[in-house]
């Protein structure tokens, strides 16, 4: 949250826009600001997972790496059957 305040202050001083990821405006967001959301076009963010390499995976930390790989990979099935279907969509992905 730290990198984000001078982003806030010269919002506030009038320095224009800022383009931040949405979860750091769940609590924080300036009383003298408003949040736009972003339709057209998608946007995506990648992300990734870290792991230790030093050690096995705990049975929770596991089950959480095999939910999330699991969900996104049927997220990336569905998305590409999305397309397959229709695939003037693939243009926004």
């Amino acid at each position: 949250m730290q990198n984000i305040v001078p982003l806030y202050g010269a919002l506030a001083a009038g320095f224009g826009i800022t383009l931040i990821p949405e979860i750091t405006l769940m609590d924080s967001l300036p009383h003298d600001a408003v949040k736009v959301p972003i339709v057209e076009p998608v946007v995506r963010r990648n992300v990734g997972i870290i792991i230790s390499k030093e050690r096995r995976l705990l049975p929770t930390e596991q089950l959480f790496y095999d939910f999330t790989v699991d969900f996104f990979a049927n997220l990336m099935d569905m998305e590409n059957e999305l397309v397959r279907k229709d695939p003037y969509l693939g243009l926004f992905y």
